[in-house]
């Protein structure tokens, strides 16, 4: 199953609703970089939720890099007053006004922009068989429309040049990611 939610429409919410929670999610979070930093670069990086840039209102959020990334005990630490933005905004992914779920099928195609559009997926059983396996590819398109985004959003896609040359299976497991033995 496949959820969409409108970050937009998410952000006009807060500002009638919550603004002195929207405005946290103004000021940079950590992000954790989950093993994709550049030699000498650190591990997480600091982005807004919501960042205003040349007229344009963008969007990046991944609560669980931001959880992840207070693993490192240099990065600026959640305080109480950012957990209930970061609390609040989950709430409204869940709100059916923002929210869709959508069940993909084999040949679907989904196209998002992640700046704008929120996206996640339920957990899913693989077959053992090959030839039933999920095949699922990720295609990142940069558009001309896309080519002037904010700093911070910027940074995160500096390395996909070097990926590309030298690529390696996603970390999904929490516990790999923070390092915690698990046998």
């Amino acid at each position: 199953m496949s959820s969409i939610a409108s970050s937009m429409a998410i952000h006009n919410a807060m500002l009638r609703e919550h603004p002195e929670l929207l405005a946290r999610l103004y000021q940079p979070f950590a992000f954790d970089r989950r093993h994709e930093e550049a030699p000498g670069q650190a591990p997480y990086t600091m982005t807004h939720v919501f960042s205003w840039h040349n007229g344009r209102l963008f969007n990046r959020y991944i609560r669980s890099f931001i959880n992840t990334a207070q693993r490192f005990p240099d990065a600026p630490r959640l305080a109480p007053e950012d957990i209930a933005a970061l609390d609040q905004f989950d709430a409204c992914t869940q709100d059916p006004r923002f929210r869709i779920d959508m069940e993909l099928a084999p040949g679907d195609m989904q196209f998002l922009n992640n700046y704008v559009v929120l996206h996640s997926r339920t957990s899913y059983e693989d077959h053992p068989e090959l030839d039933r396996k999920r095949h699922l590819l990720r295609l990142w398109l940069f558009t001309p429309g896309l080519a002037d985004v904010p700093e911070s959003f910027r940074l995160r896609y500096l390395l996909t040049d070097a990926w590309a040359k030298n690529p390696r299976p996603p970390i999904y497991d929490v516990n790999q990611i923070m390092g915690v033995a698990t046998h």
